[in-house]
């Protein structure tokens, strides 16, 4: 499948979740294939759009992926991750983030997440369990899209 078409199916994933909650700022992460690395596959930021792949490590999105369940974060919860040492920040300082794990055929592959960066832009139980079944319904077709 062409790299535009791809680019395509993502903005429509996009737009999608958009319709549903805040999504001014998402990206969608994929683990490479030899699974030493993440890939942005799919990045729209108000703060900038380019992500660089990166060596897997200890942000937020590697997170998700080490605990295969979703994340909601606040400024407070993500200090205090990074306090612990669970992660550490890459990129600009989210105030709320979210991040839900992509599946296919029982593996995390993958990270669908949301964030803001103002204080009254706040994520909620609700949008975790619609970015949930957002990713959860999409997984299969971003399995058929890059397999």
């Amino acid at each position: 499948m062409s790299s535009e078409t791809l680019e395509q199916y993502y903005a429509k994933v996009h737009a999608a979740v958009d319709e549903l909650i805040y999504a001014r700022n998402f990206y969608i992460a994929l683990v490479s294939d030899d699974q030493e690395a993440i890939e942005f596959v799919y990045s729209v930021d108000e703060k900038g759009d380019h992500r660089p792949p990166r060596r897997l490590s200890n942000g937020l999105t590697e997170y998700v992926l080490r605990i295969r369940e979703a994340v909601l974060a606040d400024r407070a919860d993500i200090t205090r991750l990074t306090g612990e040492g669970e992660i550490q920040e890459y990129g600009n300082q989210a105030y709320s983030w979210l991040g839900v794990p992509l599946h296919r055929d029982g593996e995390v592959v993958g990270v669908l997440a949301v964030q803001s960066y103002t204080a009254d832009i706040r994520f909620s139980a609700d949008d975790q369990r619609l970015l949930t079944f957002v990713a959860h319904n999409i997984s299969n077709g971003l399995a058929r899209q890059r397999g």
